[in-house]
């Protein structure tokens, strides 16, 4: 389940600055050697069938740095583009060449087809309540519901969610969220945040419920795949035995920094049902990587 995730902003200083920037400049050196020839309107056709599914040729069109190829989906009806294009590499002002890659705009492409179709049924379930759906392909909610009642936030997200489900085709839009937020003012980002559904689940989560379902999905990928939420309790980072001084600063977010700051440890239960936990807190490694801190 994809789930909200807190905006984290990592700081990192010392030798960790300077193997993340020789990791960079590795990673761009080889994007560059792996530069290769445009794709053909046959290649971007087939890169988006085994993307997406079935579609049709619409349009196919060349120019010196791209070639973009329109198709349309045979599921849902719509069009979209995939484009094969060249893009420049520069390190510190220093040009080291460029690099093919492939983008398209389906995601875009099928919310915006998904949001004209559920619009009529969507102004019913919500019965007048202001709402928004996103048109790019990023990290923002899919839609988000603005009301000033709280308690009437989890009946309306998931009015919602069940229209909107009624248009997830061959599942494409899972893991899309959507919010439910205070009406204080049209940036939902600025505004209370009531709590969450991820489609296909119809599941109001709280903030609370988010958080164990984020830091689940954090120890399943860190720990073991089967891992499942116990509990969570409060206590202090002197509680962990962890090294103080390996720990991540995250700007935004209450870190610890003193051997008395507050931590939160998630409990789960491994394969063999072994009890662990995880904390609310990112932790470098002896080989300089960091990751959610864990007695695993």
């Amino acid at each position: 389940m994809n789930v909200t995730r807190p905006n984290h902003v990592f700081c990192f200083t010392g030798k960790y600055m300077k193997r993340a920037a020789a990791a960079v400049c590795g990673a761009m050196l080889l994007c560059v050697s792996g530069c290769g020839d445009l794709k053909s309107d046959k290649a971007l056709v087939s890169i988006a069938q085994k993307r997406y599914g079935d579609c049709e040729l619409i349009k196919y069109t060349e120019t010196e740095r791209s070639h973009t190829a329109r198709v349309r989906d045979r599921l849902q009806d719509f069009e979209y583009s995939v484009t094969s294009s060249y893009s420049d590499i520069n390190i510190d002002g220093a040009y080291f060449g460029s690099a093919e890659s492939v983008s398209d705009t389906f995601t875009e492409s099928l919310q915006a087809k998904v949001t004209e179709l559920a619009a009529p049924g969507l102004e019913k379930a919500l019965g007048g309540a202001k709402y928004s759906i996103s048109d790019t392909n990023n990290a923002e909610p899919f839609l988000v519901i603005y009301t000033s009642s709280e308690e009437n936030a989890g009946s309306l997200a998931l009015s919602a969610a069940e229209e909107v489900n009624r248009y997830n085709a061959e599942h494409r839009l899972d893991g899309k969220m959507i919010y439910a937020v205070s009406a204080d003012s049209d940036k939902w980002y600025h505004n209370k945040h009531y709590g969450s559904v991820v489609l296909p689940e119809m599941v109001f989560l709280t903030p609370e419920d988010e958080n164990g379902a984020y830091y689940t999905e954090m120890a399943q990928m860190q720990t073991d795949k089967n891992a499942k939420f116990v509990r969570k309790a409060k206590g202090v980072f002197s509680d962990t035995g962890a090294d103080l001084s390996k720990v991540v600063c995250v700007l935004g977010t209450d870190y610890p920094t003193e051997m008395n700051s507050p931590v939160t440890f998630y409990y789960f239960t491994d394969s063999s049902g072994r009890e662990y936990y995880l904390c609310d807190f990112n932790y470098y490694g002896d080989n300089g990587s960091f990751a959610w801190y864990t007695n695993y």
